[in-house]
């Protein structure tokens, strides 16, 4: 038998069969042996099994199982012999073929990409089959919420009673494998369960102000774990540890007024998110939640199988946390950043936040010397457009909240300085936050500077950004809030790559 005999549909199902690969067809139109008959010959269909690629688990296709009784009134005889002799046939030849494309188990199910993936769950209201609250109108939070605790942030949302804080850490922690929760948190109850805190990666304390409000060992445990350092506690001569790794991830009521005036130092230390409370929110979700019970709007289902998806995604980003950066916007950005005196920790959670981002889509990153991935223009604008607000925000209560927590104490001279020197760090913060960031000159900055950096990467890491639009290519933003592409420029004008 030759390779050519295998140049029909039927040899090329055996090669599929045996090799998982698929044999090219042949350019011609010349009639070939062994063609099948038109009647499709089928046999008996095996069940659907699950084998596990990895850790994920894939559905594997039905495969037909060819019988040789049944082949004898459908085919040719010589095709009864091509199963048989197709591994002989397969080794002793060297030929080429098409490799079967292998499954991207974290690619996104159904939606564009996966922040679409991740909205949908927060959004839906039936999980696996069961009915669950929504998260509704902050697509933002959950964003940034679920990024940044992949990215080990310890993150803090606070708002008012029933604004959703609550909802958006318990759906977040329900996707997170690797939890330990407290409802009531003290420092012995905190260190009596250290070992078993030790074996996940975040700790999920429901009340933060709570937490420590009168418990100066809470307090010293999360500042100590906030800077990545080990906390440990005595009691009976038996010293017990709460390691540095560990993510805190909590929430805060507006109402409290142990959370309007918390400790400065350690609240600083956080992430701090904000939910909206508005009427035009409540209304907005009233009308939704009565839509659904009236049948007028959809359910949002989220199947097991993409639960099994996202787990398995934001667990692969969470235990993923060696990977270096090279970032070609980054002096550009920085220029949008207000510079505080206590904006340091924020500007370096504002980039671990990039960095968030590009592991989200790390599959569609560039590498550089096998070391470092290259940030993608699309990784700056959606830490921007999710958390700038929110920065500029954060660095405002905590440059007022460290002023008032200041102020009984210091003479009238002090006093005045300190309070001009808060005037002008709220001027400057108002002026970042109205400040428009011009995209097109930020990719042009970053263009330089892989020109210049790493020319030999700058081709791939364009076409990683690029879409083309009537023959010329344009370098797009997908904005998962908008559900729509952010167009910056004519990638053409950069390096010629208007398409003939």
């Amino acid at each position: 038998m030759k390779l050519d005999d295998f140049e029909t549909k039927f040899g090329r199902e055996l090669f599929k069969k045996h090799f998982e690969i698929y044999l090219p067809k042949k350019k011609t139109n010349e009639p070939v042996l062994g063609t099948i008959s038109k009647k499709r010959i089928r046999g008996p269909q095996p069940t659907k099994k699950r084998k596990i690629e990895g850790k994920i688990y894939v559905e594997e296709k039905n495969k037909p199982k060819l019988v040789e009784q049944e082949l004898k009134d459908g085919c040719e005889v010589e095709d009864l012999h091509k199963e048989r002799n197709i591994v002989e046939l397969f080794n002793q030849q060297s030929i080429e073929y098409e490799p079967k494309v292998e499954i991207d188990p974290f690619h996104p199910l159904e939606q564009n990409n996966v922040y679409d993936t991740l909205l949908k769950y927060f959004h839906s209201n039936i999980l696996s089959g069961k009915k669950v609250k929504p998260v509704l109108e902050e697509d933002k939070n959950c964003l940034l919420a679920t990024v940044a605790a992949c990215s080990g942030l310890s993150t803090i949302i606070e708002g008012e009673s029933r604004s959703g804080k609550s909802l958006i850490m318990d759906k977040l922690t329900n996707v997170l494998d690797s939890t330990y929760s407290i409802k009531i948190c003290s420092n012995k109850a905190m260190f009596d369960s250290s070992e078993a805190i030790n074996k996940k990666h975040f700790l999920y304390v429901e009340e933060y102000q709570q937490a420590i409000e009168g418990n100066t060992g809470v307090k010293e445990t999360f500042k100590l774990v906030t800077e990545g350092k080990d906390a440990t506690s005595e009691a009976r001569g038996k010293i017990k540890t709460i390691d540095g790794h560990i993510t805190i991830l909590s929430t805060a009521a507006k109402e409290n007024k142990k959370t309007q005036n918390r400790d400065v130092e350690v609240s600083g230390r956080f992430l701090l998110l904000e939910t909206e409370s508005s009427f035009e929110k409540v209304e907005r979700i009233i009308e939704y939640m009565d839509g659904l019970g009236d049948g007028t709007r959809p359910d949002i289902s989220f199947n097991l199988k993409e639960f099994n998806y996202l787990k398995n995604k934001v667990k692969s980003i969470y235990l993923d946390q060696e990977e270096n950066f090279e970032n070609p916007f980054r002096r550009e950005i920085s220029k949008y950043l207000p510079q505080t005196k206590k904006s340091i920790h924020y500007r370096n959670i504002f980039f671990d936040l990039i960095d968030g981002f590009s592991l989200f889509e790390k599959n569609d990153r560039i590498r550089k010397d096998n070391d470092k991935l290259i940030t993608n223009l699309s990784d700056v604008y959606l830490a921007y457009a999710t958390f700038h607000s929110s920065y500029c925000d954060a660095l405002q209560k905590l440059a007022t909240q460290s002023y008032e927590s200041m102020e009984k104490d210091l003479n009238a001279l002090d006093k005045q300085e300190k309070k001009s020197q808060l005037e002008e760090e709220i001027r400057m913060i108002d002026e970042s936050k109205s400040k428009k960031v011009d995209w097109e000159e930020m990719w042009n900055i970053g263009y330089k500077h892989m020109a210049e950096r790493n020319p030999f990467l700058l081709e791939q890491w364009m076409s990683n950004q690029t879409k083309e639009t009537n023959g010329i290519k344009e370098v797009r933003i997908y904005n998962p809030i908008l559900r729509s592409d952010f167009i910056v420029c004519g990638a053409k004008e950069h390096g010629g790559l208007e398409i003939d």
